[in-house]
């Protein structure tokens, strides 16, 4: 499978068969190509253009919604995430992994992303690949993060929740990272 297409499924142009934890190490999706895993070196590379647009549509996908219904007329993050809230509670976007619930993940990424001064990028290791935000400056964390892995979770685990909840508590823990690696290194 190439790149482009295992990318494309990613982001929900078809099932996608684990979810993973939010904040890294993880365990991405297995990977399902002819390549050796002793000769996948890890790490983060950026995203395909056609990648790229799929995220785009999905994120206007979303937001058009969030207009049309009267939702929310805002595209700041805060207004977004509120709005994903509201369609939640309204069984709009579900536990099922659909172009809904992986564009949601890919907005609430977007706030996080922008509250870290991250980028998305696309992670691939021996175990698996996946959608991430990435530190882009690679510092000694090498820290990233599985957004639309973590809606995903807690929406089919039907944990209730919001997205501005879960972004303070995603970002607190990285910059409480960051920061602790900081020190210690000061």
């Amino acid at each position: 499978m190439s790149l482009i297409k295992r990318a494309l499924s990613l982001i929900g142009l078809s099932p996608k068969p684990s979810v993973q934890p939010a904040i890294a190490p993880s365990r991405p999706t297995p990977v399902v190509e002819s390549e050796p895993a002793a000769t996948i070196q890890p790490g983060v590379t950026p995203l395909e253009p056609t990648v790229v647009q799929q995220m785009e549509d999905l994120r206007q996908m979303i937001i058009g919604g969030l207009a049309a219904t009267g939702l929310s007329k805002d595209v700041d993050h805060d207004s977004i995430l509120h709005g994903l809230d509201e369609m939640v509670a309204m069984s709009i976007i579900t536990g099922e992994k659909t172009s809904l619930s992986t564009a949601a993940g890919i907005l609430f990424g977007d706030a996080m992303a922008s509250d870290l001064g991250w980028q998305w990028g696309f992670y691939r290791d021996a175990q698996g690949t996946a959608l991430v935000i990435h530190d882009p400056t690679k510092g000694e964390l090498d820290m990233k993060a599985f957004p639309i892995d973590a809606i995903h979770k807690r929406l089919s685990s039907g944990e209730r929740f919001t997205f501005g909840q879960v972004r303070q508590s995603l970002v607190g823990a990285a910059q409480a990272m960051i920061a602790k690696h900081q020190a210690e290194t000061a």
